[in-house]
């Protein structure tokens, strides 16, 4: 199943946009987990590289990410290019 997020892509997930986190984190994508359904959303488990405020790694975490919401993650980061 593709879900738009691969390997590799950088992510700037909004805090409405994923489970258990305070704030918004951007994320460097290292592991696509699978899928999961809650009621009528789907949600996209990723690992992957936490990205501080100045650039750099800060560590690995785990995110359950709205399908959703998705391509408008990718879109925050590709707008700061």
């Amino acid at each position: 199943m593709n879900f738009l997020v691969s390997v590799g892509d950088t992510l700037e997930i909004a805090e409405a946009d994923y489970r258990y986190g305070v704030g918004s984190v951007r994320l460097r994508v290292i592991e696509v987990l699978g899928a999961e359904r809650d009621g009528s959303e789907a949600w996209l488990n990723l690992r992957g590289v936490t990205i501080g405020w100045n650039g750099q790694d800060v560590g690995q975490r785990h995110v359950s990410v709205r399908v959703a919401a998705l391509a408008a993650a990718l879109r925050r980061v590709q707008g700061r290019r």
